[in-house]
């Protein structure tokens, strides 16, 4: 999901990975290197993670944004000014973490669709090994029933 990640392939050289979703804080941003999780980076720009080594070649990089939920970023109390800058980050932060959520629950549905297929793969594998092991006790008895012929006939 482009609001909230973005996906390269990595090339043993590049260091600097352009993301292009929105962020609160700098910490919000994170990197994953096929799937494992890596803090050897930092932000060399605000749009542009740079790694400290260059992430291995045909290895999946992943920059993502992980919103904070500990707290709201403006707390108004009252009597106070309450500034535009507060209430966007404020409806920011709803907006970020509620697309975090759609897309664990796309990358959970699609863990499962392939967990079904995995499953459904296992279940014809099982039926088909079933059914070559009856053939091969078929073979195994007309062996023995040829052999016995063999004998009698001889």
């Amino acid at each position: 999901m482009a609001l909230t990640e973005n996906t390269f392939l990595g090339d043993g050289y590049a260091t600097l990975f352009p993301f292009t979703f929105e962020y609160i804080l700098s910490s919000d941003v994170r990197a994953k290197i096929d799937g494992t999780d890596t803090t050897e980076y930092t932000l060399a720009n605000p749009t542009t993670v740079e790694f400290n080594v260059a992430p291995p070649k045909d290895s999946i990089v992943t920059i993502y944004r992980t919103t904070s939920t500990s707290g709201v970023p403006t707390t108004f109390y009252s009597g106070s000014t309450i500034t535009a800058k507060g209430l966007n980050d404020n409806f920011a932060q709803t907006l970020y973490v509620s697309q975090e959520v759609q897309r664990a629950q796309e990358e959970a549905i699609a863990s499962n669709d392939l967990s079904y297929q995995a499953l459904e793969t296992a279940n014809t594998a099982l039926s088909e090994s079933s059914i070559a092991k009856a053939g091969a006790n078929q073979a195994a008895a007309d062996a023995q029933q040829a052999r016995l012929d063999a004998t009698s006939a001889s």
